[in-house]
This record gives C-alpha cells, structure tokens and sequence, in this order.
C-alpha cells in the first residue's frame, strides 16, 4: 500500500536529523520513542527546532551533525507517498530509496539502528541492480555499480578511520592532547579521501560527510548505514543471492537475542 500516491509537504526536507557524540567517543547518543525504539538521531518536522537543539548540544561540549532528510518510513503503520522532497531525482536513486523504505517493512528491530538500516541499504543495492538488469539499461547499471564500488571504498575509509579514533580515545591522554591529536586524525583522513577522489576522478557525491567540519557524529551518521552490510552481502551470497531465502535468513537473525544477534553478524563479517 506503499507509494501509490503524492504528497507536497511543501518544504525540502521530509524532516531534519539531529546527531550527537561525545567529544571523545565513538560511540552515538540515543533517543527512544515509542514506535521506532532508540536510534542514534532525533528528528524534527521544524529545521529551526532541530537547528536550535542542535546548538543547545553544542553548547554542552558535544559532537554535533544535523541534516535533512528526504524520506523515512512509517514501518507499515501509514500509507507512505512519494514525497516532493524526491520526486525528481534521477529514476534509479528513487527506485533505491523506495526500496531501502520498504526494507523497513520487511524487518525492523527496536532499538538496533545499525542492524535496520544496513539490511534496508543492502537491499537497496541490490534491488537497484536487479530493477536496472530486468529493464535492460545496461549503460546505467554499469554507473550505479561504479557510484556504489567507489561508495564502498570511502565507507570502509570512514570506519578504519572510527577505530583509530576509538583507540585514540582509550588512550588515556589529557583531553588537551587527544583534542589536537583528533585534528591531526581528520586532517589525514580528509587528504587521503582528496588523493584518492582526484586519482581516480571519483564523483563529488561524498564531499559533503568527509570535507565538512569534521567529528564523531558526522561519522556516525555514515556508520549507522552501512555497519553490517559486507554480513549482510556474505548471508545473501551464501543463500544462492536469492532475495527470498536471504529475507527468511534475517527474520531468523531478529528472533534470536541481542548478543546472539551480533555474534552472528560478525560471524558473516569477512
């Protein structure tokens, strides 16, 4: 019942995201709520409340990042439009998000961000590569496959990035020497990811998260997306790639408990 109508919200953004860390942690703050359970985000229909949240976080010495955000998911308990905030981007990114919504639909677990939206940017992937090949747009599924090895390239920079901050953190330097140590850590990565992009003529798209101001919750804004995907590739690999056996596989994976749950994913792990 997902995406038979349109809807103008007569805005830009679908709602606004709010993202949070401490200086010195790698680790995302979390809000809870009464359907979703807790994510690492508070979202806001109003960009000037999440603006002004935003910077009452920043105020108390925190790791900010906010954003908009063009879609979200009612989980099944609405009929989701097509919104104005997405109506006219290129058909496959539409296609993709639709997709990466609807995951949602097909397995949601409370409280475990990473694990929902890895599974629905899995999917995503590959129902944009399966919607290209039975549409017979070679020349398209070709630039996506691109647009997404590269994406796979700065996602794994970002999280060798994380786990060296990670270990900077539990250093035990004083806050003066981790903050100028954390400084010299982003200026690297941010010029490693500058050589890399302009070697290969890779597209702009991920200038944005990495050449911005630079800290923990920008960081974990990306983590929180793409954490269990290389699981989720090897679970949808292992299973013959075959999209119904793998969605039977992860409703098993939500039914056993947390620390079970994570033992599996990272077994998956290569």
């Amino acid at each position: 019942d997902s995406y038979p109508r349109y809807a103008d919200l007569g805005r830009d953004y679908a709602v606004w995201a709010v993202f949070a860390s401490e200086e010195f942690s790698v680790e995302p703050m979390t809000w809870c709520f009464p359907i979703a359970g807790c994510v690492p985000y508070r979202g806001y229909f109003s960009r000037h409340r999440a603006e002004r949240f935003a910077r009452d976080l920043k105020a108390g010495g925190l790791d900010v990042f906010s954003g908009g955000v063009p879609a979200y998911s009612t989980l099944g308990w609405g009929s989701d439009p097509v919104l104005n905030t997405v109506l006219m981007w290129p058909d496959d990114q539409l296609a993709g998000l639709i997709f990466h919504e609807l995951a949602h639909q097909v397995v949601y677990v409370k409280n475990e961000s990473a694990f929902n939206e890895s599974f629905a940017t899995f999917v995503e992937e590959v129902g944009v590569q399966q919607w290209l090949r039975d549409r017979g747009d070679t020349r398209a599924l070709a630039a996506y496959q691109s647009r997404r090895a590269w994406r796979a390239r700065v996602v794994k920079q970002i999280f060798n990035h994380r786990a060296s901050l990670a270990r900077l953190y539990r250093s035990g330097l004083s806050a003066d020497a981790m903050r100028k140590e954390k400084e010299l850590f982003f200026a690297r990565f941010r010029e490693r990811y500058r050589n890399e992009r302009f070697a290969g003529q890779h597209p702009k798209t991920w200038d944005h998260w990495v050449l911005g101001k630079p800290n923990n919750a920008r960081l974990n804004a990306i983590t929180a997306y793409h954490q269990y995907i290389p699981a989720f590739q090897q679970l949808f690999e292992e299973n013959g790639s075959n999209l119904s056996v793998f969605f039977e596989k992860v409703r098993a994976l939500t039914e056993a408990i947390p620390a079970e749950r994570l033992r599996q994913l990272n077994k998956l792990t290569p």
